[in-house]
């Protein structure tokens, strides 16, 4: 059975069949789609097929259609700007409390510069105020090493002939560097 249902309504035309002897038992649908042009089903098909383009033409039918619209006095405006709240401080107060915290930040500075100052200022004092006496100890240390180490000289040089502690080696009375090398 190929071709569909009308190919075989077409089939049974032609061999002389009408649609009540193929299957009287047949619902109309079946006779509807099974029957052919000489019997009176194809008539059936086509009350059919009319039934089924009025039912398409309500469907389509602008007047049954409901649509929605818009409220009575229309729609509110559509907000298409960017509105957004205020998050925090504005510039001007973030640029004025950044120069306070600047500002309180450099006096700081300069006066711990000043506290410094005036701390090196007075070691300096105190070690000027302190010079002579700790030059005093220095000089009395050296005067009393120099005459020690006189005396570990005449010890160590009293064999000696002619050598006299604390005089100058040199022949001069000071060092030279020697002739003939420059």
């Amino acid at each position: 059975k190929r071709g569909g249902p009308f190919a075989q309504a077409r089939r049974n035309a032609r061999a002389g069949y009408d649609c009540a002897s193929l299957n009287p038992r047949a619902p109309a649908s079946a006779l509807v789609t099974l029957c052919c042009e000489p019997c009176s089903g194809i008539l059936l098909l086509h009350r059919q097929k009319e039934a089924t383009k009025r039912t398409m033409s309500q469907a389509h039918d602008i007047r049954h259609i409901v649509q929605d619209g818009p409220p009575s006095g229309g729609f509110a405006p559509i907000r298409f700007r960017r509105r957004l709240p205020p998050k925090g401080p504005s510039s001007i107060a973030l640029l004025a409390g950044s120069a306070l915290i600047m500002a309180f930040g450099f006096f700081k500075v300069g006066s711990y510069n000043l506290e410094r100052r005036e701390a090196r200022l007075r070691k300096i004092e105190a070690r000027k105020a302190l010079l002579p006496i700790l030059q005093a100890e220095e000089d009395a240390r050296y005067v009393k090493q120099k005459r020690r180490l006189l005396e570990i000289e005449k010890e160590i040089m009293r064999d000696v002939p002619g050598w006299k502690a604390g005089e100058s080696v040199y022949s001069q009375g000071q060092w030279a560097p020697p002739m003939g090398r420059s």
